[in-house]
């Protein structure tokens, strides 16, 4: 009772208030504020004081007329029996209640407030902030309108978690009964208190008035309606329930609906609650519930009411929806006051595509009787299929009885897309708000997105509303224009009173109805009223004081005004009042050259400010200009803007233009300050001029940021654009390597002058250089652009001419150096989509001499790029892949960084075939120098070591040679490559003998046939030969032969060895022919023990081979490290023994160092120390950097070394690399090299940059990736590397980034593929390819260096400085995954509206589009969503976001290039582009023959002249030979016409037409001898015509058309009965007989005639109608109902064997009876072939085009047989021609076919339909040698015009079809694909879920996945797994199957009902579909009355069934 005492008592204070006039301060404090929303169904009524709320209907349900002006929820003055409570931590908490100053904290931050439909507060209790938003929906025209959302927004803003739960009241109470009844889900009413949970909450909950007959009834929802379901619900007792917060135990036997309870009173309430759940700080949730009239039906007479409860939307979980299946419930509600007993009742539910009802359920349920005040409810289980972009699908539940329907609803469910989730259409807003409403061209435009869509209008209507939410007027099609993917404009007509109204779009499917919230208002208000003033003039009177005068046509406005006017204004005015206008429509021009487009409104506002005007719009101002001879459109200003009439500058309407408003003139950006407009109409322009750094990255690597410079002038007019500039771009010092700026000493920077100057058309770049080290000075560096201003290259170039430039200390110079970069402009975009070029190349070339011989070193050789050579751009130089010559040394496949200034280079070498090695070197400005690991193939004729094969060659490779050792049989041998005197061609050495140097020298020739001098053991020394000794008698072992027999040895040998020796080879040559048996005995006494291989080896050198030209025989014995004293060699055969001494190679036992105190100390151990010398460098172990120099040619004996760490050193991992070498026999010589790297040890580098912060790379798209980090001081670089699993550098990558240290993050990607060079042939590649860079499907992992760059003293020029690097320790980051991209595909097609387009190829493959109007149309479609930008000449022209955009593109005078980049959300593109050629001038065309005076006797005439080069020539539609110059000379063949109209046209490429014609006297045809009339008919019905011609029968029997000039017509005593024309067309008009007379005048008083008497009859449709019947038929004097031109017009009624024969043209026969009341058939000739001439392709007209026409509709009941006469003289191959059919969709002649009679010269086929026919030769037709007189000829030929099947292509050249060959599945689904349009390139082809996916070829995987995709084709399953099976032939079942899939034949319930004896053969799964297929005639049964379901498919039958599948389309 406590709610009644206190609303009560507000009641009495508020009405005694009144009464008193007293408006007390306490009382107003008491009396709270309400604050309503209402539509025409229900009010909301909110509490402003605590924010509870009530709710009540206003007209209520239209089915419930007795609802009106009822309660839904308790109200009695103000609302406060519905409340709210929170459980925070355990604490309640009643929502809107004030706790400041009680122990509790909280109170409202944001008192209730009422914004549209929507009433929201937010209150705060103890730190969590509770939004409460009650919301009432604004469409008036859903069913939804009459409930509130209930909600609550629950935010924790505290620092700790929180326990949170909800409870809502409500206080129920409907009309006067305040213990309203409740039932759930439709069940009985529930009358005791109640409590249900979990999965007992029902959907949806209901309350009623009364239960026996209810007025009222309402709704609550607990789910599906996109609400939180809650845990739990309680009915219970309001007095009860409500004196609790939150607990509550119900009384189960409390009865709430009734006075017999504990309170005396019948008072019902619910409670819904969420349980308290953990909310963390920041984190938010929500609640919400609805509350109301649920489902809204329109009072449509019925006698129930009808409630259908769904979820309005589904959510993902995974890879499923949550909540799937799903229920949707309706409730049939019988007690409306005129509700009757219901009979006989179903319940239907209608699913769409994409809900299916769950197994078991039955889609109706039935009601055998439903009685008044029942009410029955029905659940349905429904289950949403997975969709990969969003849908809205449309429900319906329908109600019939007595198979009668009752009521059907509608509803909607959102499905979300696993793919894409955005709505595709959005109404945002309407303008304008105000119109005149007598005003004739009234029009709305509409703001919003995805208006595209809207182009087919059938798929919905909008309307105009008025207050009351009536459509008082439907918008037509013709009203409605989509403008643009953003705006519609509606017109709206005249006769709509003055009021408010409202826009309403009722879309059919798929897309919610809507109704836009903005209310427009047609008013009286004069000032929206339009005038008709056309010209507003702002003009300077005296004193400097401006006035505006308006004029309705430019013939009021003088001369003198328009000089006198600083603006003149062109559009329609509205003269608003005094002093203020609106100037508004399509088009609004300033000047006349700037044009005013504006955004929303187009309307520009003129008002006085000060003395002048203000010209005000929001919008673009823009001009049509001309820059180089490219038009072009200039935009001036976007946005809101202000025109001061007094000094005619443009600014922002709230001051200046700012620094940031930039305009784009052409290529280049412009900074504006000012822009002024002149009185002539020229615009002037001071500003800045801006290029972005990114246009220069492959110069300056200054990445983002842009360079600008003061422009020197810029004008516009609508002619041309005069542009005069200078800019500096800076040019990193770093960037240039070696090379430098002049000034680099003092500058890090260096300057490139970028230069413009339009007026006398020169622009480029300039700059000087120079490089200290290689004293190079002042080169001279050029970029050229091409004519629309596109850089196009970059050269650079220096010339020494006879003094040549010293390099360094080399002892060679420069006669001349320069290079350049070439096709900038593929590169530039190429890189602005994020992809590395490939059609530009790099060049350096150079002329080197030497300077003492001035031999040529080099000359003109590629070092960089072109040639062999590809090149991979990186930001820090240049990656190479190919092979180069570089200083002189072969090297193939170069794999590293190389720029100007250093590097290193990784690769594979291979020298002469003998040394194959793996070459790790660097390169500085004048020398190479590095180390090589590889094995050696000695040639045979080597001495010891030839013809083997050794590993382990270990060598140093410098500017001049490579030279090593190797091992053998354990000695070390040197050898060295030279080649000498630093000589690229290499002189040839002495002869082959030993020298000082080495024991073995060969002069060869490597690969290009250059000397090559190798020289073999240069440490070892040859002594004197030892001559023979005493005999010995021992027993030994020797040779190879294992062991020998005792005996005496003949010969011995000493050998002395000395402590000179370090190891001994003795040589023992021999010339028996067997091989001696050897003892060697050491000084000690014991043998020597020998092994093949190991220390012996016999070597025989061929005679071919030898030096000698002689056999020779040696036998090697080597000792390493001898015993002193005399060895002794005993042999049984003679032999020459030398020895010879050794030296052993110098290698390390061990290398370290240390680095402490800023120094580096090493310590090494070698095996020996004589004569070696160590190098020291210092090596980055990650590879980033080259080798440093720490120290050269040390003893090797000292072993250790300290020095300074350089101050090049880096921070990092270092390793010093020591070498080792030791001189040979020639001591100024060495002959050993080895290596050895310490152990990694750190260096830091106290002047480098912190490491990179917050390093992250991650996928960008398109195969890109975006890295970002964290600024690092001091940092002037970041340079970004892919690294391996050990932080080393991954060189598979062989990229690197290289970022400006200003910049913290960058995209970066890309990749190159270099084809592998053949091993045995350079020239050719192979099939292998290399790929580098970022590829996508791999993973990556990557290191960051922040470099800082300082300056020291160049210690070779103490007078300049050198810069270094001081770089940081890197950061890594994890492996990143680089997924391949899927880029969107789509397709585009151009149309244009006013002119043509015609394709071309050019001459490298690439259509080129021709048209002749300034403008396209291009429509642009795909399957997904994407955002699109449009690209005219490199401008962004248009952006939209959606799947199908139309969109009209201009286009400039000349070439254009139209882009179209689709990007997808993640960042994956695709980028198409167009070429195209627009040109509106008609081609010159001078004809020199023939002649009208021409007298033509061969039946040819020649037709000679010129035309525009370039242009084709039609001849009477036949295309002649048009020679380069534009001249023709060619003869035409004359028809059998005596006169003849010669018509030549030039047609141009863009379709501009030039004619000429004149008419030649065919007198070849002989002398006319008589005439006759033709046809010779005997019989016209009433209504028909017919055309007459009059021929001449010559003396040699030919006939001959005569000229209709001189023919005339007349009727001869015909009563009327018929009318001729002076053409000779033949009407009949009534019964009767017609006598026509034709008479051919040939000269004077001489003429021919004829007669004809042709019967009148009745027409047949038309019977007994005798000559009162005359006026119903035309007469005679005007066209006899049909067009000039009819050859024939006859009624449409023919018997089958009918003909209809024109001669020399046509015939038709009828195959079966044709009847169309009223109806007739007519045919025209069309002889101008030329406008068709374009579509044909390479196919030209040999006949006439017959166009044959019969009402709109008719369908023929059998086929019509056509025959066509052709031109047999213009025939080239019979086999070639035939009927064509003009497609007036695509614009295309598809083939018919036909049989030829070459002898008649006819063509004849049967044909389904009349449209327009002609004979054509296709001359690039492929005649198919086994088809001719096939069955299936036609259709084969028809499927090949259409490009789905092919021939096979014979080695004769000859082409067959093989129509009897199986078609295996795959040829089966690509023909199905091809039919539908399928995309073959460039789509999704991932078949993996079929077993055999490895199996499926190429070429067919997109047309199976095609098919797969769509259903057609589903596998063969075999075992558990599914198979494609692509090769097997396909069965007539497997083929039924796919076509009817295909077509979208619905599947028979039952068995098939056609009688094939082997039906029951027939798969069900393809039995299902016969029946149809048979009747579409796309399969039939057999003779024996078999189908055959298994018999596999010949071609032929294949293409006759995708013949008749194409027709059916």
């Amino acid at each position: 009772m406590r709610r009644r005492l206190k609303s009560a008592l507000m009641l009495v204070i508020w009405t005694l208030s009144i009464f008193n006039g007293i408006a007390l301060e306490a009382v107003n404090a008491a009396t709270p504020k309400i604050y309503s929303i209402k539509n025409d169904k229900i009010e909301l009524l909110v509490n402003g004081d605590d924010g509870r709320y009530a709710i009540k209907t206003v007209a209520g349900s239209p089915n419930r007329p007795e609802d009106d002006n009822k309660s839904l929820l308790y109200l009695k003055g103000i609302p406060e029996s519905t409340f709210t409570t929170f459980r925070i931590d355990g604490k309640d908490y009643i929502y809107g209640n004030s706790y400041s100053g009680l122990t509790m904290d909280g109170g409202f931050t944001d008192t209730p407030k009422t914004e549209g439909m929507v009433n929201t507060s937010t209150w705060k209790p103890e730190g969590i902030e509770i939004t409460q938003k009650l919301e009432m929906t604004d469409n008036v025209t859903s069913s939804d309108v009459g409930n509130v959302k209930i909600s609550y927004i629950i935010t924790n803003k505290g620092t700790s978690s929180k326990l949170i739960g909800t409870r809502i009241l409500m206080d129920t109470m409907l009309g006067d009964n305040d213990g309203s009844k409740v039932s759930l889900d439709g069940k009985s009413d529930i009358s005791f208190e109640t409590e249900v949970i979990g999965e007992d909450i029902p959907v949806y909950w209901r309350t009623v008035d009364s239960a026996e007959n209810p007025k009222i009834v309402s709704y609550g929802f607990l789910k599906g309606w996109g609400n939180t379901e809650p845990d739990k619900m309680i009915i219970a007792h309001w007095s009860s329930l409500s004196s609790t917060k939150w607990d509550y135990s119900i009384n189960r036997d409390r009865n709430i609906s009734s006075i017999l309870n504990d309170y005396k009173s019948a008072d019902s309430a619910v409670a819904l609650y969420w349980e308290p759940k953990s909310l963390e700080p920041g984190e938010t949730m929500q609640v919400e519930t609805y509350y109301g009239l649920g489902n809204i039906n329109n009072s449509d007479g019925s006698t129930f009411n009808m409630n259908v409860l769904v979820p309005s939307k589904l959510t993902i979980e995974g890879d499923k929806y949550k909540g799937n299946p799903f229920e949707i419930i309706m409730e049939l509600d019988n007690s409306l006051p005129n509700s009757t007993q219901l009979a006989g009742i179903t319940a239907e539910l209608i699913l769409p595509e994409g809900l299916e009802i769950e197994e078991g359920e039955e889609s109706s349920k039935y009601f055998y009787k439903i009685n008044i005040s029942g009410k029955e409810t029905v659940k349905w289980k429904v289950r949403a299929l997975n969709s990969q972009k969003l849908r809205v699908l449309q429900y319906m539940v329908r109600i019939t009885g007595m198979s009668q329907e009752l009521k059907t609803i509608k509803k909607f469910i959102i499905i979300p897309g696993f793919e894409n989730n955005n709505f595709e259409i959005g109404y945002t807003d309407a303008v304008p708000r105000n119109l005149y409403y007598e005003d004739d061209n009234n029009a709305i435009q509409l703001i919003g997105h995805g208006f595209d869509k809207l182009k087919d209008k059938s798929g919905y209507e909008m309307g105009f509303m008025d207050k009351k939410g009536s459509i008082v007027h439907y918008f037509s099609p013709e009203d409605i224009t989509i403008i643009n993917d953003n705006q519609i404009r509606l017109k709206v007509p005249k006769g709509f009173a003055v009021g408010t109204y409202r826009i309403s779009i009722n879309h059919r499917e798929d897309i919610l109805d809507y109704t836009l919230p903005q209310e427009l208002f047609l008013t009286s208000d004069i000032k929206y009223k339009s005038r008709n003033y056309g010209i507003m003039a702002i003009k300077e009177d005296n004193g400097g004081v401006q006035s505006v005068k308006l004029y309705e046509n430019e013939s009021q406005l003088t001369p003198a005004e328009k000089s006198n006017s600083k603006l003149i204004i062109r559009g329609k005015i509205k003269d608003i009042s005094a002093d203020n206008y609106e100037i508004y429509g399509d088009t609004i021009a300033i000047n006349n050259n700037i044009y005013y487009k504006g955004y929303g409104d187009n309307v520009l506002s003129v008002h006085k400010s000060g003395q002048g005007y203000a010209v005000k719009g929001n919008g673009e101002l823009y001009m049509q200009s001309c820059l180089m001879g490219s038009s072009m459109e200039v935009t001036l200003k976007k946005g809101y803007f202000l025109i001061d009439s007094v000094t005619a500058r443009i600014r922002d309407q709230e001051g200046e233009f700012n620094d940031i408003t930039t305009i784009k003139v052409g290529y280049f950006p412009i900074i504006v300050k000012e822009i002024k407009i002149q009185n002539n109409g020229e615009v002037r322009i001071e500003g800045l001029l801006q290029l972005e750094n990114k246009y220069f990255s492959f110069l300056t690597g200054l990445g983002t940021g842009s360079v600008k410079s003061d422009l020197k002038d810029l004008s516009l007019t609508n002619k041309k654009i005069d542009i005069d500039a200078e800019i500096e771009i800076p040019f990193p010092r770093w960037k240039l390597g070696g090379f430098q700026s002049q000034n680099y000493a003092t500058k890090s920077m260096t300057q490139i002058t970028f230069f413009i100057n339009t007026i006398k058309g020169a622009y480029g770049f300039e700059t000087k250089a120079e490089n200290i080290k290689l004293r190079l000075l002042d080169i001279n560096a050029k970029m050229a652009f091409d004519k629309n201003l596109y850089p196009d290259y970059f050269e650079f170039s220096n010339n020494y001419g006879k003094i040549p430039k010293p390099i360094g200390s080399t002892g060679l110079g420069f006669e001349r150096i320069g290079g350049g970069i070439y096709g900038l402009k593929s590169m530039l975009d190429s890189l602005k989509y994020g992809i590395l070029p490939t059609g530009s190349s790099i060049a350096v070339r150079a002329n080197i001499v030497d300077l003492f011989t001035y031999h040529a070193r080099i000359k003109g050789y590629t070092l960089i790029g072109l040639l062999d050579t590809e090149a991979i751009l990186s930001s820090s130089g240049i990656d190479l892949e190919g092979d180069a010559y570089i200083y002189f040394i072969d090297v193939g496949d170069i794999i590293g960084h190389f720029d100007f200034s250093g590097g290193y280079i990784e690769a594979d070498l291979n020298v002469l075939d003998i040394l194959i090695a793996d070459a790790y070197f660097g390169i500085s400005s004048h020398e190479i120098k590095g180390s090589i690991n590889a094995k050696v193939q000695v040639p045979d004729y080597v001495w010891f070591i030839g013809g083997e094969e050794i590993a382990g060659f270990g060598a140093e490779l410098s500017t001049e040679k490579i030279k090593g050792s190797i091992s053998f049989m354990g000695v070390g041998v040197g050898i060295t490559y030279t080649w000498k005197d630093h000589d690229v061609d290499f002189d040839v050495g002495s002869n082959s003998d030993a020298d000082g140097k080495g024991i073995y020298t060969v002069r060869t020739k490597d690969n290009r046939g250059r000397d090559v001098t190798v020289t073999y053991g240069s440490n070892i020394e040859r002594l004197k030969e030892v001559e023979p000794s005493y005999p010995s008698h021992n027993v030994c072992y020797a040779g190879s032969m294992g062991k020998i027999l005792a005996g005496t040895f003949e010969y011995n040998y000493d050998v002395t060895i000395d402590d000179s020796f370090e190891s001994a080879i003795i040589e023992m040559k021999y010339t028996s022919s067997e091989t001696p048996d050897i003892k060697v005995t050491k000084p000690d006494g014991t043998t020597y023990a020998l092994a093949d291989g190991v220390n012996y080896r016999n070597q025989i050198i061929p005679a071919d081979k030898s030096a000698s030209g002689e056999e020779e025989k040696y036998l090697f014995v080597t000792i390493p490290s001898p015993i002193t004293g005399e060895w002794l060699i005993e042999s049984d055969r003679a032999l020459a023994v030398t020895p010879c001494k050794v030296k052993a190679p110098a290698v390390f036992e061990s290398i370290s160092a240390e680095q402490s105190a800023g120094k580096i100390s090493t310590d090494w151990e070698l095996n020996v120390t004589d004569d070696s010398t160590v190098s020291l460098y210092l090596v980055k172990e990650d590879g980033t950097s080259g080798m440093i120099e720490l120290a050269k040619d040390l003893p090797g004996g000292l072993g250790t070394f300290e020095c300074d760490i350089p101050a090049s050193a880096t921070t990092g991992m270092y390793k010093v690399r020591g070498e080792v070498r030791r001189t040979g026999i020639d001591a100024e010589d060495t002959f050993s090299f080895d290596e050895m790297n310490t152990a990694a040890f750190e260096i830091v580098d106290a002047e480098a940059p912190d490491t990179p912060t917050g390093f992250t790379v991650k996928s960008a798209g398109n195969g890109m990736m975006e890295a970002e980090w964290n600024f690092s001081d001091g940092a002037d670089e970041y340079r970004i590397y892919p690294v391996n699993e050990s932080n080393k550098i991954d060189n598979t990558v062989k990229a690197m980034v290289s970022v400006e240290g200003t910049e913290t993050s960058t995209i970066f990607g890309g990749t190159q593929i270099i084809p592998k060079k053949l091993e045995d042939d350079e020239t050719e590649t192979s099939p292998e390819e290399l790929e580098y860079g970022w590829i996508p499907g791999r993973s990556y992992r990557f290191a960051i260096y922040a470099v800082n760059k300082s300056t020291v003293p160049d210690p070779e020029d103490p007078d300049k400085d050198m810069e270094i690097e001081h770089i940081s320790r890197p950061a890594y980051t994890g492996s990143v995954n680089l997924p391949v991209p899927e880029p969107p595909e789509f397709t585009v097609s151009f149309s244009s509206e006013h002119g043509n387009i015609n394709v071309e190829k050019d001459e490298n493959d690439i259509d080129i589009r021709y048209t002749n109007y300034d403008a396209v149309i291009c429509s642009y479609q795909s399957d997904i969503n994407a955002d699109v930008v449009f690209y005219v000449n490199g401008d962004d022209v248009a952006d939209f976001t959606g799947k199908e955009i139309i969109q009209e593109l201009e286009l400039n005078d000349g070439s254009n290039l139209i882009e179209i980049e689709a990007i997808k959300a993640n960042g994956d593109k695709t980028l198409k582009s167009y070429e195209f050629y627009y040109d509106n001038k008609a081609p010159d065309l001078m004809v020199q023959s023939p002649n009208s005076s021409d007298n033509i006797k061969s039946g040819k005439v020649l037709v000679s002249g010129k035309t525009t080069p370039g242009s084709r020539l039609y001849v009477n539609g036949t295309e002649m030979t048009v020679k380069e110059d534009g001249s023709f000379n060619e003869d035409f063949i004359l028809s059998d016409t005596q006169r003849e109209t010669i018509t030549i046209a030039a047609v141009d490429l863009a379709c501009n037409r030039t004619e000429y014609s004149t008419e030649v006297f065919n007198s070849d045809l002989g002398d006319v001898v008589r005439v006759q009339i033709i046809p010779q008919i005997e019989q016209l019905r009433v209504g028909e015509s017919i055309q007459l011609k009059l021929y001449g029968i010559t003396n040699n029997s030919s006939q001959v058309l005569l000229e209709a000039e001189k023919s005339d017509w007349q009727l001869l005593d015909t009563g009327g009965s018929a009318t001729i024309t002076p053409e000779g067309l033949l009407t009949a008009v009534k019964t009767g007989e017609a006598i026509i007379k034709g008479q051919y005048s040939l000269s004077g008083d001489m003429s021919y005639e004829d007669a004809l008497i042709i019967n009148v009859v009745s027409d047949a449709s038309n019977r007994g109608d005798d000559e009162d019947s005359r006026e119903d038929y035309p007469k005679a004097t005007d066209t006899n109902g049909i067009n000039a031109g009819s050859l024939l017009r006859k009624s449409l009624d023919f018997n089958a064997n009918d003909e209809i024969t024109i001669p020399g043209l046509i015939q038709l026969r009828f195959t079966g009876n044709e009847i169309f009341a009223n109806g007739h058939l007519e045919i025209y000739e069309i002889k101008d072939l030329l406008q068709y001439r374009q579509q044909s392709g390479n196919k030209d007209f040999i006949s006439s085009i017959m166009d044959i026409r019969i009402p709109e509709g008719y369908q023929f009941n059998s086929p019509i047989e056509l025959t066509i006469i052709f031109d047999r003289n213009k025939v080239s191959d019979i086999k070639k021609i035939g009927i064509y059919v003009y497609n007036e969709k695509t614009g295309d002649w598809d083939f018919v076919g036909g049989t030829v009679d070459e002898g008649k010269g006819t063509i004849t086929v049967i044909i389904p339909h009349f449209s327009k026919y002609a004979v054509m030769e296709n001359s690039g037709m492929a005649v198919m040698t086994d088809m001719e007189g096939h069955w299936a000829r036609d259709a084969v030929y028809r499927l090949i015009d259409r490009g789905i099947v092919n021939g096979i292509k014979l080695p004769s050249g000859d082409y067959r079809f093989e129509p009897e060959r199986t078609v295996t599945r795959a040829e089966f689904a690509k023909m199905l694909a091809l039919c539908e349009g399928s995309p073959q390139t460039g789509v999704n082809t991932d078949l993996s879920g079929f077993a055999d996916d490895s199996d499926i070829q190429p070429w067919a995987r997109p047309f199976l996945k095609y098919c797969s995709s769509n259903g057609w084709i589903n596998g063969k399953g075999i075992g558990d797994k599914v198979y494609m099976k692509p090769q097997d032939p396909i069965t007539r079942a497997e083929a039924a199957a796919m076509v009817s899939r295909a077509l979208k034949l619905s599947a028979a319930d039952k068995g098939i009902k056609a009688e094939f004896s082997d039906k029951d053969k027939i798969p069900q799964w393809a039995a299902v579909y016969i029946d149809q297929l048979i009747k579409k005639k796309l399969m039939q049964g057999y003779s024996d009355g078999t189908f055959r379901p298994d018999r596999v498919l010949t071609r032929a039958e294949a293409a006759k069934i995708f013949d008749i599948y194409i027709s059916l389309q």
